[in-house]
């Protein structure tokens, strides 16, 4: 389970990655983070939502987003055992 807003983030960024083709509604479907969550991201640039009309619209990481996931996974390797000390005290 998702707590924080730094794990919803790193978790559409994933999914944002892995499904190039898909809208922003897909994709905020797929990391499993409710939708009102993309404004944040995108006005802390972190991702942009590309393409014209409902159907070609697609939700694209930034170079902002980029880095913030490859600090975000640095730190998930250097703390492995944080996320699961978080869920235990749930």
């Amino acid at each position: 389970m998702l707590k924080g807003a730094f794990e919803k983030a790193a978790a559409v960024l994933r999914a944002a990655i892995m499904n190039p083709s898909r809208g922003p509604t897909r994709v905020m479907a797929f990391s499993g983070v409710a939708y009102g969550f993309l404004r944040l991201l995108l006005d802390a640039g972190l991702v942009e939502i590309t393409g014209r009309g409902h159907y070609g619209r697609r939700l694209r990481l930034t170079e902002k987003g980029r880095e913030f996931l490859k600090h975000y996974e640095c730190l998930d390797e250097l703390f492995p055992d944080c996320q699961h000390e978080q869920q235990r005290k749930s």
